[in-house]
Formats: C-alpha cells, structure tokens, sequence
C-alpha cells in the first residue's frame, strides 16, 4: 500500500500491523496475474473445502479492503442513499449522526468472580446538544466460573535474531477459572528446529485467575546474513474442560535486527507470511498430508459448513493425491508425471463409472458422454473462469481457460489414444475402424452453437448497445447473455439426444 492507503488507514485506528500485512496480501493476489492452472486449483478448493489461494478476511477488514480499492481506482468514496448495485458506501469509523447515540463501549466484559462490583462504560455520540436519560430494563449480572477459552494472542509474531529467547503470549477469554494446562509443539517451515530456533514440545500452565502466559522458545544468533525466516506454534490439549480459540496457530517470523524497529518492514514481512501461506504448492509431504486432513488446511476459523461438508465427502480422494511427491522434488517432473498418470487412472474410473450409471438409468454413452462426462469435468472451469472474471482487469484468461481446457480434452485427450491405437492395430496388420455414429451430427451442431456465441462477444464488445465488454455490463444485457448462452447449451444437449434415439433422420 502507498502513501494514500496508509492515509485512509488512518481513519480505522483499530488496524493493527498484522490487520495491515492482510490487507496487502489480498490486494497483492488479487492484482497479480494468474495462469489458468492457478484459477483452477483456487476453483477446485474452494469446492473441495481445500486450503485457500486467496486470504480470508473478517467482515471488518473487507470493509476497509473495499474502501482502500475505490480509492485506488479514482472512484468517489462515498454516495449517500444510492441505491445502485456497483455504489460501495464509505466505511466510517464513528457514525455521523443528527440524533443522540447511546451504546456500551464494548459488547462484552470479562471479569473475575471474586469483584464485588464492575463498572460497565456507556458511551455516547451523535448529537450531544441536548440532555438524554437512559433507564436500563433491567439489572446485569456478571458471573464468570468457566475455565475459559484460550489462544495466541495474535497470528504471527516477530522477533529479533538477536533476542535470546522469543516470548509468545498465550491468552485466556470468556473465564478465568481453575488450573489449567495447554499443550503446545513447534513446527518447521522456513526457520529449522535445531539450527534456527530451539523447539519442540511444552506445556504452560495457567493458575486460577491468571489471564497471560508466556511460551518461550530461545532464537539461535548465527551471525550469518540470511533471509528472513519462520516458524509455527501450534495450542492443542487443553485440559479441565478448556477450549481453544480460533487463533490456535501463530506464526514466528526470526527477521533481521536492523529491519525489526521499521513498521513498514514490519508489514513487509508479515506480508511475505500471508502470501507464503497461499502459495499453491506444498514443499513436503507434510504438508501435502497436513492440507489434506484439515478441512480448509487448518484454517477452521475460517471454514464455512460448505466446507466441512466437501472436506467430508472428498476426504479420501485427497489424502490419496497427498501422496504424489511435491513439486520441489527434481523441478516439479516428478510431480507432473505421477499427477498425469493419477489423472489418467481417475479419468479411467469416473468413464466406466459413468457408462454403468448411463446403462443403469437408460442413457446412451454417446448421451451420458456430452450430460453427466461433460457436465463434471467442466465445472471446475467453471468456478475458475469465474474468479478469473471478477480478479482479472480483462476477460482473456476468464474466457481462455474454458477455451483451452477444451481444446486440451480434444486435441490430447482424444487424439492420443487414437494413435496409439492406429500404431497398435498397424503392428496388428489391422485395420483401425471407429464407427463415426452421430460425431458429424454432433460437430456442427456444436460448430454452429460455437459461431454464434463467438459473435455474441464480438457484438459485446464493440456494439455499446449489447455491452460494451465481454464480461459484465449492465444487468439486461449481462442477463440476456447468459439465457442466450445456456439455452445453446440446453439445445445442444436435446438436439444431439434426439439424434442418437433416432428422432432426428438426418
């Protein structure tokens, strides 16, 4: 962020450094330029309940997320009433206001059991011309005998080289009573147990009444220049009837002393954090097994019940792609060929699956083939041309994902095994004979469905009235489109079914 978005965070006094490292994580993955493959990974998890390429935010940081963009673009920051679907309202930290607000300071309070008395803050703005009596509906009571909820204090942590010994403040919410003991490990990432930092596994025992805990772990100086480096913590275990809190995994980032008093170094580097942490590929197996086996990755605060239910009906399929090599193993070949020959199984799989449920229900394999086949394996350029059209500046990789995914289905996916099998019925003395059925009838149906629709984008683009652009536009015209769109899917479905039942005598 410049100049002028730290001048817009200045009206939200609450964003905080590592709110600030979010934000320009987001911004940054969404103003990168993607490949395809990245818009389908991204696609596929997000139907999968996988980790996440893009940063999830909290409703508060989307807020000042949406603001920090219109500013960017040179749009007007605020229209009062507007009623339009493309206006996004100004974000105000206080509410202006011509009538006399009265509201509690915070929405909760957390007290020990032991106080007589607390005194809860009532705070008001707006209109204070005039005097406003308040009576309560009734008494408060405040009674805390829950142990508590415990969690790190923050998501990531940064810490000098030269420190000694890193302290981690644990925290307890929501309950401050009786003894309770936390269990909490270490994990490699950037920075090495044993090389970087002294790890491995505690416990920390918070007393009755005690709200903060420290978890030490000391810092190995080697005096060399390097990197920056990190690592992770990670709560488990809480006993006496304790819970964890969403903040059950922290981040310690080991950065250079001289970089450490710079709060623009300090973002820089929480930043580094956030975009390692959506990185597509995964540098071990660890990894691989861990993202595999935690729904969302492990960012369960962050899930949605859409998650949960994908991660449960898809848990299988991906701890058995967990087990292709990682893509760090000898530049990614290895990876590329397991996973082509995985894919090749599975594409085996899911056709004969499909032919039995076809022949099951009373469907053609010519039918089951352009309906059930078609239908599944494009739903992932779906999703992914989707996103590319809401992140991407232009519709190209939006509309040449779909493209080229087809054209790869075509011209690979079906004309290499038509070679191997003319070179094994040459070897065989043979002739190759595939019986052409209802392909001519098929192709230029579709031929004729492909021309039109290709002339409805170039009627977009250069005909205002129909658009102006491929993608998007005012409501009917981006509405009619997509009828128009669906209906040459539909007909082209009925059309070639009637074909093959023999309906259609051409």
């Amino acid at each position: 962020m410049g100049g002028d978005g730290r001048q817009e965070l200045n009206q939200f006094p609450g964003i905080t450094a590592e709110d600030a490292a979010r934000l320009a994580a987001a911004r940054l993955q969404e103003t990168t330029h993607h490949d395809p493959g990245w818009y389908r990974v991204s696609a596929i998890r997000s139907i999968t309940g996988g980790r996440r390429v893009m940063p999830t935010m909290e409703e508060r940081l989307q807020d000042v997320y949406d603001l920090l963009k219109k500013h960017a673009a040179g749009q007007p920051e605020e229209v009062e009433g507007a009623d339009s679907p493309d206006v996004v309202p100004k974000v105000l930290p206080v509410v202006e206001s011509n009538d006399a607000i009265v509201e509690f300071a915070v929405s909760s309070y957390a007290v020990m059991e032991s106080v007589s008395t607390v005194s809860i803050i009532v705070c008001r703005h707006g209109n204070t011309q005039n005097t406003v009596i308040v009576r309560p509906n009734s008494s408060l009571s405040l009674v805390v005998t829950e142990p508590g909820v415990f969690e790190f204090e923050r998501p990531s942590v940064l810490v000098k080289e030269s420190v000694g010994v890193s302290q981690v403040p644990v925290v307890r919410k929501n309950g401050a009573d009786g003894r309770v003991t936390l269990n909490w490990r270490s994990r490699s990432k950037s920075a090495i147990d044993g090389k970087d930092f002294i790890g491995g596994e505690g416990t920390v025992t918070f007393e009755h009444g005690e709200l903060n805990k420290m978890i030490e772990i000391p810092i190995i100086n080697d005096q060399d220049v390097e990197k920056d480096e990190n690592f992770e913590l990670v709560l488990y275990g809480a006993s006496a009837g304790a819970t964890l809190g969403p903040t059950k995994r922290t981040i310690v980032t080991i950065v250079n002393d001289d970089d450490f008093n710079s709060m623009v170094s300090r973002v820089v580097m929480m930043t580094k954090v956030n975009m390692d942490s959506l990185r597509v590929g995964s540098d071990s197996w660890q990894s691989q097994f861990h993202d595999a086996m935690n729904v969302n990755g492990g960012d369960v605060e962050n899930a949605t019940p859409f998650d949960y239910l994908m991660h449960f009906f898809t848990f299988g399929w991906k701890i058995l792609f967990a087990l292709i090599p990682p893509p760090t193993i000898l530049g990614g070949w290895l990876c590329f060929c397991i996973s082509l020959m995985m894919i090749g199984i599975l594409t085996a799989i899911v056709g004969d699956l499909a032919g039995i449920f076809g022949c099951l229900i009373g469907l053609d394999d010519s039918v089951t083939a352009i309906t059930l086949v078609a239908l599944g394996t494009s739903l992932p350029d779906l999703f992914a041309s989707k996103q590319a059209a809401t992140m991407e500046r232009y519709a190209d990789n939006s509309i040449g994902n779909v493209t080229g995914s087809n054209s790869v289905n075509v011209f690979l996916g079906l004309g290499l095994p038509w070679v191997i099998a003319s070179i094994y019925w040459a070897a065989q003395d043979k002739p190759f004979n595939v019986p052409s059925g209802s392909l001519t009838f098929s192709v230029a149906l579709y031929t004729i469905a492909a021309v039109i629709c290709i002339s409805l984008l170039l009627l977009r683009r250069y005909v205002p009235v129909f658009g102006g652009s491929e993608l998007g536009g005012r409501v009917p015209q981006k509405y009619a489109t997509a009828a128009v769109l669906i209906t040459l899917w539909f007909t082209y479905v009925v059309l070639s079914s009637l074909k093959v039942y023999g309906h259609i005598l051409l």
